[in-house]
């Protein structure tokens, strides 16, 4: 399932996060994450702590939507994947 995130302007540069915690099983915890990135708009810093993934993205083209899939590896191994939209909206 792919899930949606708030809409952004294209003059912001803001912070999405998504949280692994109901996937994870316990004793487990986040040990790697990366984020697929689609020409057109701008991925920034991306962290993650033990449960969540966060990206930082900016600019955009107003009335796209951009899918991205963020992949994380597991302390125990697992590999998990998680796409979201967005779509670039003048505010």
């Amino acid at each position: 399932m792919i899930l949606n995130w708030p809409d952004k302007d294209p003059q912001e540069t803001l912070d999405y996060r998504l949280n692994w915690r109901a996937r994870i099983v316990p004793g487990d915890k986040i040990n790697s994450s990366t984020w697929s990135s689609p020409n057109g708009i701008t991925k920034g810093i991306n962290t993650y702590t033990d449960y969540t993934t966060t990206l930082w993205l900016s600019g955009g083209s107003v009335g796209s939507t951009y899918e991205f899939t963020n992949a994380v590896t597991t302390v125990g191994g697992r590999i998990m994947e998680q796409s979201v939209k967005i779509t670039v909206v003048d505010k």
